[in-house]
């Protein structure tokens, strides 16, 4: 790919992330079609199929305003994560198996150590960690 189609497409997947997120109808949408797509292909997304549940449940909480303490770049960055994985032909085609999804994977893996910190307060707040302050 040349490097201005390359940066063309990232501007325009952007683009396509922001249209989405400042929607709650299109983000609804995504979800529901990412659910699908994840729930049909469980067995060859191992553990991205969990990493993925935790970005529906958090765009979900965000959406219906249960959970806003991410700030706006992650939202964004979580549903372009989400139209990547969508997308059956990107970098690895999806229908190679569990080797066409290592892309999304990794996007993915990006992702959650770029917002680690987000996610772990998400993961404290759904109750999948506990909370430290409880220890005390």
């Amino acid at each position: 790919m040349h490097k201005d189609d390359e940066n063309n497409a990232l501007n325009k997947a952007a683009k396509t992330a922001e249209k989405i997120a400042r929607s709650g109808e299109e983000i609804d949408k995504l979800l529901s079609k990412a659910r699908a797509k994840a729930d049909k292909n469980r067995g060859k997304l191992q553990a991205l199929w969990f990493d993925l549940q935790l970005l529906y449940e958090l765009l979900q909480d965000y959406r219906k305003g249960h959970y806003r303490k991410v700030p706006w770049k992650f939202i964004l960055a979580a549903v372009a994560a989400i139209v990547y994985f969508l997308n059956p032909i990107d970098l690895i085609p999806d229908f190679l198996g569990p080797l066409g999804f290592s892309d999304d994977a990794t996007v993915v893996a990006i992702l959650a150590s770029t917002f680690r910190d987000e996610l772990e307060a998400y993961k404290r707040f759904a109750g999948y960690l506990p909370d430290p302050q409880e220890d005390e």
